[in-house]
């Protein structure tokens, strides 16, 4: 799932624990994840940046993708924890509010 920064500065290692508390926060928007099980504040997950006002968070196991939605984009997106595949899946310019539900054994979003 996430990595550490090895001691080389270099490379990157799995940490041993799997427990990890991911948060958003705004001005700047980021999500980030922390390891709880580690007495060094590590990132647990590649940050999520470039966000306004992140708000609601959720995380898939099976896949690995954080879900975040951005309420003062009016967007939804994803990311896996390791910084790769990030897409919008949906992007809203007008101030309606469209719910969205993730559906965790089917895998699949319906607005």
């Amino acid at each position: 799932m996430g990595f550490v920064l090895g001691s080389d500065g270099r490379s990157c290692k799995r940490p041993k624990n799997e427990l990890f508390l991911f948060y958003g926060k705004g001005r700047p928007g980021i999500i980030r994840g922390m390891d709880l099980n580690s007495k060094v504040a590590d990132e647990y997950m590649i940050p999520i940046e470039n966000l306004v006002n992140p708000r609601a968070l959720d995380f898939h196991a099976e896949t690995n993708y954080i879900y975040f939605a951005d309420t003062t984009s009016f967007l939804i997106g994803r990311q896996k924890i390791d910084g790769t595949e990030r897409e919008t899946i949906l992007k809203d310019d007008s101030s309606n509010k469209i719910p969205v539900i993730t559906q965790g054994k089917r895998r699949c979003l319906s607005a």
